[in-house]
């Protein structure tokens, strides 16, 4: 297993600094909050700092760009669009290139998990 991911965007430094944070408390480390990041999404409210409207929109102003690429990356390798579930664009866009940027980054690091 590797110790130190790829990090190609601003998000997935955040989301592997936010994993290494908050993985103290597990037992698998960083890789413990990146599985359930991965099993129940930032809707869960697992990402504090990702919960409140006015914290997604200032991470959504600051990420922009990577969040956007994110998103169309994923859209270009599904070949599916990404639809809005009734969330306001910034929170959608923030949670879902979170979760994806986390699923490379636990992809990368356990590869079987």
């Amino acid at each position: 297993m590797n110790t130190q991911p790829q990090l190609p965007t601003t998000v997935h430094k955040w989301v592997w600094e936010w994993a290494q944070e908050y993985g103290e408390g597990y037992d698998d480390g960083p890789l413990g909050p990146l599985k359930e990041l991965a099993q129940h999404g930032c809707i869960s409210g697992l990402v504090g700092p990702l919960i409140y409207t006015s914290d997604i929109a200032e991470f959504y102003k600051e990420h922009l760009t990577d969040v956007c690429e994110i998103v169309q990356d994923w859209e270009h390798d599904t070949g599916c669009t990404m639809h809005n579930d009734g969330h306001p664009i910034p929170t959608h866009h923030t949670w879902a290139a979170v979760e994806i940027a986390g699923h490379q980054l636990l992809s990368e690091l356990d590869p079987n998990w």
